[in-house]
């Protein structure tokens, strides 16, 4: 009979914890905040998504994007988080022949707080300010 016992608070003690950890998950899970991009007439084809989570001081920034014009050897597709017209960089990237990307990136923890986002079309080597080239943007939903 100990022995069942025993099996029985193992068992009790797994579903507690296991409880926790699910509510932990969904806590993250809601944390998030996401933003739907929409695109601008340079991309009519294009959509993305972005989904910002906090990560410390940081914040992890995960970017799905698809149907983006394809780009020259010397372009690259950059993510801006934008606030009373002040603009801090998300990261650069590239897509694939189809124009789709999947990133994950880091930003300063700030960035949550600037409520629009935008993706432009830039030149490398260039300058460090956004282009006017902006081909999909989007505005923060909190959960």
């Amino acid at each position: 009979m100990p022995g069942v016992a025993l099996a029985a608070a193992v068992l009790l003690v797994a579903l507690i914890l296991g409880g926790a950890y699910a509510e932990f998950l969904g806590r993250t899970e809601t944390a998030a905040s996401r933003v739907s991009l929409k695109p601008t007439g340079l991309a009519p084809g294009a959509s993305g998504e972005v989904r910002i989570e906090d990560a410390g001081t940081n914040a992890r920034v995960n970017l799905e994007v698809s149907g983006l014009p394809e780009l020259r050897p010397d372009e690259y597709y950059e993510l801006w988080f934008v606030k009373d017209g002040e603009r801090i960089s998300g990261g650069g990237f590239t897509v694939d022949d189809e124009g789709d990307a999947t990133v994950t990136m880091s930003a300063p923890g700030a960035a949550e707080r600037y409520p629009s986002m935008g993706i432009t079309r830039e030149e490398s080597p260039g300058d460090p300010r956004p282009s006017p080239t902006k081909v999909l943007g989007g505005e923060l939903r909190r959960p």
